[in-house]
């Protein structure tokens, strides 16, 4: 820098910057060719040849400067876009999520109807007074399982009362309390049921062997003429169930040569593991 650009302060020597001022000459001679140069462009529009060009070179840069902010503009309006679409379809799910419950809901409601339905239908011929019971739970062991009830009735029922479902016998009450009762299933190997098969006629009782297990006919002589695939319906002797309702169908036979008894497994019909609703006898049909 030279030393006509600035001046040093006399009290320190720190420097002081300033700017030369213009000189008159250089001033009135800037004045004179601006002037001129607006005056023949006013008389002679000579400018007007040159502004297309101007704006040829000039729009490009003017744009280039304008592209980072176009750009971010339109990053944030898709961003806010896909925003708001992620919202829109977030919203969507959980109404179709809710309509799935809903759905569901239906379906469970619908399902309950029609196994009320079909349960009242079995006993519409029949001149035992029932009551409408509700599954607690499945209690005790798979040997000795329990099928607990709640009562929706005033009237209790009596011990040894039949308890029947959509599909046929599930057992008979074996203990109850103020408000449930506890049911000894047809699963249990201490149940014994009185039945006759649907084709040939024999009489034979029925044992159970545990839950989500074969039951089986006991005392069946090889002479006995049986089929496998036959219906076991209740005989009413010994008067603990209802006359004719099912309890299984024969699975197997077998015919051992060191056992005297033919050995016939039973499929039991009512699982009370996949129903909720039972009606329970009113009272004891009879004492055995």
């Amino acid at each position: 820098m030279s030393s006509e650009d600035h001046k040093v302060s006399k009290i320190s020597s720190d420097a002081i910057f300033a700017v030369k001022p213009i000189s008159p000459l250089k001033f009135i001679l800037a004045f004179t060719v601006c002037f001129v140069l607006i005056f023949l462009d006013l008389r002679t529009g000579f400018s007007n040849s040159y502004r297309g060009y101007t704006q040829d070179f000039l729009n490009p840069v003017f744009k280039l400067i304008e592209l980072p902010f176009i750009t971010l503009e339109k990053i944030k309006a898709r961003y806010k876009d896909k925003t708001a679409l992620i919202k829109e379809l977030e919203d969507k799910d959980q109404k179709i999520f809710q309509l799935e419950i809903t759905n569901n809901q239906i379906k469970e409601v619908q399902g309950r109807n029609k196994e009320l339905g079909l349960l009242w239908d079995s006993t519409l011929n029949e001149s035992v007074d029932y009551l409408l019971a509700k599954k607690v739970q499945i209690s005790g062991t798979s040997f000795r399982p329990l099928l607990v009830l709640e009562n929706l009735n005033s009237v209790e029922p009596a011990l040894g009362a039949a308890v029947i479902s959509k599909h046929g016998i599930t057992g008979r009450i074996s203990s109850k309390g103020s408000f449930n009762v506890e049911v000894m299933l047809v699963q249990d190997p201490r149940s014994f049921i009185p039945v006759k098969t649907s084709n040939t006629n024999n009489h034979a009782i029925v044992q159970g062997s545990g839950l989500e297990r074969d039951g089986k006919l006991i005392n069946i002589k090889k002479t006995a003429n049986i089929e496998k695939g036959e219906e076991l319906i209740t005989s009413g002797i010994g008067g603990a169930f209802p006359f004719g309702y099912r309890v299984g169908i024969i699975s197997e036979i077998h015919d051992s040569a060191d056992n005297e008894y033919l050995e016939v497994k039973v499929d039991f019909s009512s699982d009370p593991l996949v129903i909720d609703f039972f009606l329970v006898n009113k009272e004891k049909i009879k004492d055995n």
